[in-house]
């Protein structure tokens, strides 16, 4: 999936991939994860197809790309976008660990599911302003 994200990210940039060469290692990417989620974990192919999910996925890019032009400027969903690369990839790992720590000290699910986003969202502002656009970026050689 985290690859579905990065092919759809090269078509929607257009600078190293076409348009149908995206589709085409979308599709090709899909197969290696059907037949690999088949050969090494039935169970969970089985059980979660997700067909339809990665369907809706890049039905809700190709509507979003070609429909851009009548989307107006939001700061809002602008901070979002800003944010979104650092929720992807924080959302798993802190998100089990502080579920799980709210569950030991006894704070009920919705409350503990709760407190778990808005805890997210925080750390993905954090890692976002001072990992992704700070460290990271002097890193890389950024501005």
């Amino acid at each position: 999936m985290p690859l579905a994200g990065v092919i759809l990210a090269e078509i929607y940039r257009e600078k190293n991939i076409s348009f149908g060469n995206g589709l085409l290692l979308l599709l090709v990417n899909y197969m290696a994860m059907v037949f690999y989620f088949k050969k090494f974990q039935y169970e969970f192919y089985a059980e979660n197809l997700y067909l339809v999910s990665f369907l809706y996925a890049v039905l809700f890019v190709v509507i979003c790309l070609t429909w851009e032009k009548r989307f107006t400027a939001n700061k809002y969903v602008d901070f979002f976008c800003s944010i979104s690369l650092s929720v992807y990839l924080l959302h798993m790992t802190w998100g089990g660990f502080l579920m799980q720590a709210f569950t030991e000290m006894g704070i009920p699910f919705t409350a503990a599911f709760i407190f778990t986003v808005f805890l997210i969202f925080g750390i993905a502002c954090f890692h976002t302003k001072y990992i992704e656009n700070g460290i990271l970026k002097r890193l890389l050689g950024g501005n």
